[in-house]
């Protein structure tokens, strides 16, 4: 036996052996079988000539591999958070607004796209200007908000003129939402709000607001049903009613959007019989609550 720097060198005429034992790795290999199988690989490396100074070995055995280099997961692991945020979406006369209604009696924190959208176009908004800027100063009314009906008789049927409206207010309308989530979600980690928020936007998954949600609810219909139900409210011809739905994503579309971002997803469907759809979510509701992580609790990953 014999010292060299901090490595000790044993020897004998059957092994040539060499063992790396310095005071900072002392409590790695107090365990029995673990310093049995450090001894074994290490004999192993002396055998061949391959040790000269062991602390580089024990340093690989030991050290964890660089964060550059995670190792991968066969399957994804699944994050638990302490709040959960739902994007509520589906076609006209879908059954949007029961669900988003009866989620807020449960007590969810609701944010309804439309209405962010609606505050961009009140008075001293820079959307305002924007959009006066590119579809003529007629739009602003006296009080100096966007008039929709004259905003909307420019784009109707114009699908350049719609693309250009949606280019400068969908990003004002995702950035305000994310602040909305944000803001949400923060006091509902500490306790002070609803844990569940649900964002509602019929244009959530053609404006790419996906992005901000945990998973996606889509509600829908049969498109018979979905016509008598624009007609009945809205006070519209069956071909009005028909042009509204054609103008939207079909409930196929929407689902082969959200396969392709790999965000969990459910279908609701709102054709029964209202009690019926609201035990539906009231089950959905309940069964995400008691799945999220405890206030105070770390995250799992």
């Amino acid at each position: 036996r014999r010292v060299h720097g901090d490595c000790l060198f044993f020897s004998s005429p059957l092994h040539a052996t060499a063992l790396l034992i310095t005071q900072p790795w002392m409590h790695l290999i107090k365990n029995k079988v673990l310093f049995a199988l450090a001894f074994l690989c290490l004999s192993t490396f002396a055998w061949a000539g391959s040790v000269t100074r062991l602390r580089s070995a024990v340093d690989s055995t030991f050290q964890s591999k660089p964060a550059t280099t995670p190792i991968p997961m066969t399957t994804p692991s699944p994050v638990k958070h302490s709040t959960l945020v739902i994007g509520l979406t589906g076609g006209i006369g879908s059954g949007k607004s029961t669900c988003s209604d009866h989620l807020s009696e449960l007590g969810a924190y609701t944010i309804d796209a439309d209405k962010v959208g609606h505050s961009c176009y009140v008075p001293g908004d820079p959307i305002v200007q924007k959009v006066a800027e590119v579809f003529g100063p007629e739009v602003i009314a006296p009080d100096g908000s966007i008039d929709r009906k004259v905003l909307g008789g420019k784009v109707f049927g114009n699908k350049g003129a719609l693309k250009q409206l949606t280019d400068i207010v969908w990003p004002a309308i995702k950035e305000r939402s994310e602040r909305l989530v944000r803001e949400a979600r923060e006091k509902g980690e500490r306790g002070e709000g609803p844990r569940i928020i649900v964002v509602e936007a019929a244009v959530m998954l053609e404006a790419g607001w996906e992005s901000i949600c945990d998973e996606v609810w889509v509600t829908s219909v049969p498109r018979e049903i979905a016509i008598e139900r624009i007609m009945s409210r809205n006070a519209l011809t069956r071909e009005q009613a028909e042009s509204r739905i054609d103008s939207q994503m079909s409930d196929a579309q929407r689902e082969e959007k959200l396969k392709a971002s790999e965000l969990p997803y459910l279908l609701v469907p709102t054709n029964g019989p209202k009690d019926d759809v609201r035990a539906r979510v009231s089950t959905e509701y309940r069964s995400r609550l008691a799945k999220l992580t405890p206030l105070g609790v770390a995250p799992a990953f």
